[in-house]
């Protein structure tokens, strides 16, 4: 017969478990879904994560709003710009033929990838400038970006449905998007790896100047001060 003493201790065991398999599975859900869930149910999450959460959910939903939702009203008239400033105008046609191959042909992935560039220079630049492990918070930011990229080509492969259904989206199969997922995560991961081999934490004379600073620039006027008087007496 199980005693309490072993009773108590498995369950000690399940509820301690649970905060780390959701800190797992959270990582491939879409930027939505992890923007709802509260703080407290990351383990160890770094400071900067709130930050980053916010900055890259608000980066995705005006991405979705600029360049995609447009699509949805394209025999009305669409005009959109792709990231190298070349514009997109298409007014009274389906999403067929030149059309849907503009849309699924590189068009929204060099707005992920200067994202994902300026995500990961800014998270290195606030790590070394609020003193935050480097390392724990581009793997944050990196989990971040990962989603929104995700939520970002399921958000595509809706649209195309919708356009291609012309009204009745579940008259016609769901686009995978599995490919270009793939393509985006190995451009995420490349550049994730490139800023770890480079991560250069201050050294803790360079934090100590800088919490400091002032006390070592008091301190410099006063030794000129007293040095000036020396030399006079």
């Amino acid at each position: 017969m199980e005693s309490a003493a072993t009773k108590s201790s498995t369950q000690k065991r399940r509820t301690t478990s649970k905060p780390s398999l959701l800190f797992q599975n959270c990582q491939s859900l879409p930027q939505h879904v992890i923007a709802r869930l509260s703080f407290k149910h990351w383990p160890s999450m770094t400071p900067l994560y709130p930050t980053f959460n916010k900055q890259v959910a608000d980066a995705v939903q005006h991405l979705i709003d600029e360049q995609i939702e447009p699509w949805v009203f394209m025999r009305q008239g669409l005009s959109v710009k792709c990231f190298n400033g070349r514009g997109v105008t298409y007014e009274g046609i389906d999403f067929e033929g030149s059309p849907r191959t503009v849309f699924w042909s590189g068009y929204i992935e060099p707005f992920l990838e200067d994202l994902i560039v300026k995500q990961l220079a800014a998270a290195v630049v606030a790590a070394k400038d609020r003193d935050v492990e480097g390392r724990e918070l581009l793997g944050e930011v990196q989990g971040l970006l990962f989603a929104g990229c995700q939520r970002v080509f399921y958000k595509m492969a809706e649209v195309d449905r919708r356009l291609r259904g012309h009204g009745y989206p579940n008259s016609v199969d769901l686009r995978s998007v599995d490919g270009e997922i793939a393509k985006m995560r190995h451009f995420l991961d490349r550049h994730v790896q490139a800023e770890l081999q480079m991560w250069n934490p201050r050294s803790c004379c360079e934090r100590w100047y800088e919490r400091n600073k002032f006390w070592v620039w008091a301190l410099g006027i006063v030794v000129t001060i007293v040095s000036l008087i020396i030399k006079f007496i």
